[in-house]
């Protein structure tokens, strides 16, 4: 069954999924969430490209 959303459970939808929660952590607590994220992004990326190390084999200037 189809269920219609109305416009306040559009907007409650898009302030939980936007919220920062991260500013309500000490500055250092923060810095380390905001490190862990992306580094899970690059690990994603990484799996997408099927390469982990293609930062540190980058070719030289002759194949460019």
């Amino acid at each position: 069954m189809s269920r219609v959303w109305s416009a306040r459970d559009v907007r409650r939808a898009l302030y939980y999924a936007l919220y920062d929660w991260t500013r309500e952590m000490p500055r250092f607590k923060r810095f380390i969430t905001w490190a862990g994220i992306l580094i899970q992004g690059y690990a994603i990326y990484a799996g997408f490209a099927r390469s982990l190390v293609w930062p540190l084999i980058w070719p030289s200037e002759g194949y460019l």
